[in-house]
């Protein structure tokens, strides 16, 4: 993969995940599970996926800044930091793992 070909995909995965994290950050937990990889979405179901953005993400409220490391994009929220890891499928870069710290 040429230079080029890497800082494309590099930027396409990092509007990737700033755009499934606004879907967090507005608590549109539905639209953010619709938007993950399938492999990752059929591990738990929609309303799973909700409660646990609802118990796990909403109580750091929202996102004073974000910096993007990498390729696994690190924000960084009040003391807290999140990790999105995306995978590139047909359809575009999907979600296919989240944890917040």
């Amino acid at each position: 993969m040429s230079r080029a070909e890497k800082r494309a995909n590099e930027n396409e995965a990092r509007a990737a995940a700033l755009h499934w994290l606004q879907l967090l950050d507005t608590g549109d937990y539905e639209e953010a599970f619709e938007f993950e990889a399938q492999d990752f979405r059929m591990s738990r179901t929609q309303s799973q996926f909700v409660r646990l953005m609802q118990a796990r993400r909403a109580p750091f409220g929202n996102a004073l800044s974000r910096n993007f490391i990498g390729a696994a994009h690190v924000e960084k929220l009040n003391p807290t930091a999140e990790r999105v890891i995306l995978i590139k499928q047909p359809i575009g870069w999907r979600v296919i793992d989240y944890r917040i710290y």
